[in-house]
């Protein structure tokens, strides 16, 4: 279920609360945010900047029961906060519940945070949340994703960070030379470091155990490529499109002299995904 334009729904009644944020990552913190609104009368509005080309979560709705609507930046950047108040309420005539974490801003030049709003609304405001000592933020998610460390940034999403995409033509040599991949066109997902990953791959609702590469071919065509081998599995026909869940790292992108010497890697990556995989 696609999230909807918080301008373009109509007036609804039933909504008493409601949690404002970017909600890029719908990580840890984002989470406890969620506990705090009423399940079956709330919903999520996400701020989002339409213009923003890569994301952690493209597809938040996926990640929650919770209606989520979104709001761009623009339309509400240079508001006062009763103008900002009278927006809301000309969509939720009964809101009476805003759930914002402790750093929320808002208005122009971002004036106004999660205590201004108290004037109109009860406001729960959530005090930081942090896994081992450091502050869970998106930014940091990001930071660890671009360090190839999964553990960190799976650890402060929740879960294991996921990517999906159509499925796309490889260059061709995987299955004739190599071993057999299928290959996404992921253009809206911030990436891993490039490398090698344990990984598990869902296609058509059922996960099988994989091997993932995401970076340049280094040793054949120098294209950039995200390609997942399913680990003792053939399917009988190319899917339309799958998802990868980011386990753990195996290796950096390197460039091998010749396609065996690849080809006696891969068999080693497949084997150490299997132990990380356990």
């Amino acid at each position: 279920m696609a999230m909807k334009n918080f301008l373009s729904i109509c007036i609804d009644p039933k909504i008493i609360s409601i949690c404002i944020g970017k909600f890029d990552g719908m990580h840890l913190a984002h989470q406890e945010l969620f506990k705090k609104l009423h399940q079956d009368c709330s919903l999520i509005l996400s701020i989002v900047e339409l213009d923003e080309a890569k994301m952690l979560t493209p597809n938040k709705q996926e990640l929650t029961s919770l209606p989520i609507c979104y709001l761009e930046l623009n339309e509400i950047r240079e508001m006062g906060i009763e103008e900002f108040v009278h927006l809301l309420r000309a969509h939720l005539p009964n809101l009476k519940k805003i759930v914002v974490g402790y750093d929320f801003r808002f208005g122009k030049n971002r004036i106004y945070q999660g205590e201004d709003l108290r004037r109109f609304f009860e406001v729960c405001i959530i005090d930081e949340v942090r896994w081992k000592g450091e502050a869970i933020h998106t930014g940091v998610i990001i930071e660890a994703l671009l360090q190839g460390d999964m553990a960190r940034a799976n650890a402060m999403l929740g879960r294991a960070y996921c990517v999906q995409g159509s499925v796309i033509c490889g260059q061709g040599i995987g299955q004739k030379r190599l071993v057999a991949t299928i290959n996404l066109d992921t253009q809206n997902y911030i990436l891993p470091q490039e490398g090698v990953y344990a990984s598990y791959s869902e296609i058509e609702g059922r996960r099988y155990k994989s091997v993932t590469f995401i970076g340049r071919r280094l040793s054949t065509d120098l294209e950039f490529s995200v390609e997942t081998h399913l680990i003792g599995e053939h399917l009988s026909s190319a899917p339309m499109s799958a998802k990868i869940y980011f386990i753990q790292k195996i290796r950096d992108n390197q460039k091998f002299p010749s396609l065996q010497d690849l080809n006696q890697q891969i068999k080693k990556d497949i084997q150490e995904a299997l132990i990380k995989l356990r």
